[in-house]
């Protein structure tokens, strides 16, 4: 009797430590798509409304840069932003050692500490592709500098994508919830290739439970939910700001004709 109720003591006091455990993964997890959010927001409150690019790539040295490298400055400070060298690949040592804690400075910014290993990695993936807020540049693309402090520390001048006056509310980033991505690698996803990662497997790689969804981040610096279980064209048309009639050109779930036997 004794060690029964020892037991069901101990099963009991590890349940709730369980719900309060994940309930602060939950909070932290969420409190980190919000500085995201407001990064994001900050960046367009100075650059005049505009979305930083998918990424940069310079015309002289071909080298390419992502938007979470742009977005540095906003996520963290200007220092940081300040050692990164455009004249180099982004996994170029120089580059690496900054998000790398065994060798630099740690970046928090862009992960969850729960849904990641390192603070190198990111759970923030923006969604490009025509028609969405963020078409891909074309390639290569040209962009100026300009010359920062006394050591000349040149820095890619303010440039971005305008955001139309009803596409605030358009989804531009989500969250890769099961992430080995590098924050400064220049990739992304296209809007084909997550309907399509969406519709093979909806509680996936994006599938985050405490939100029973996908955790995304809208133009506004909004969070907000995907369901995974929507008809792709509903998914679709969260993303585009033109010719969303173009949502309905691939199949679909849910979509097949209702006439056929």
């Amino acid at each position: 009797m004794v060690f029964s109720a020892v037991a069901a003591l101990v099963l009991s006091v590890a349940y709730f430590l369980s719900l309060a455990f994940e309930k602060t993964q939950a909070r932290v997890c969420e409190n980190s798509a919000i500085r995201m959010a407001r990064s994001l927001k900050s960046y367009r409150d100075a650059h005049g409304g505009r979305l930083p690019p998918p990424f940069i790539r310079d015309k002289e040295t071909g080298q390419r840069h992502g938007w979470r490298v742009i977005l540095l400055p906003y996520v963290t400070d200007d220092f940081l932003y300040g050692t990164y060298d455009f004249r180099q690949p982004w996994n170029h040592p120089i580059n690496r050692q900054i998000g790398n804690p065994r060798k630099g400075i740690p970046v928090t910014g862009y992960a969850c500490a729960a849904h990641t290993y390192s603070s190198d990695m990111t759970n923030y993936i923006a969604v490009v592709g025509e028609n969405t807020l963020w078409p891909e540049p074309e390639e290569p693309t040209d962009y100026e500098y300009t010359t920062v402090g006394a050591d000349n520390v040149r820095w890619p001048a303010p440039q971005g994508n305008d955001v139309p006056p009803d596409g605030s509310a358009k989804i531009v980033l989500v969250e890769l919830v099961r992430s080995n991505i590098p924050w400064m690698t220049p990739s992304d996803i296209t809007l084909d290739e997550f309907i399509a990662a969406v519709e093979k497997n909806p509680e996936g790689e994006f599938f985050n439970s405490h939100v029973n969804g996908i955790r995304a981040i809208d133009a506004s610096g909004q969070l907000t939910v995907i369901d995974p279980y929507d008809d792709s064209d509903s998914i679709r048309r969260r993303f585009l700001v033109a010719d969303e009639e173009a949502a309905s050109d691939s199949p679909t779930r849910g979509n097949a004709d209702e006439s056929a036997p």
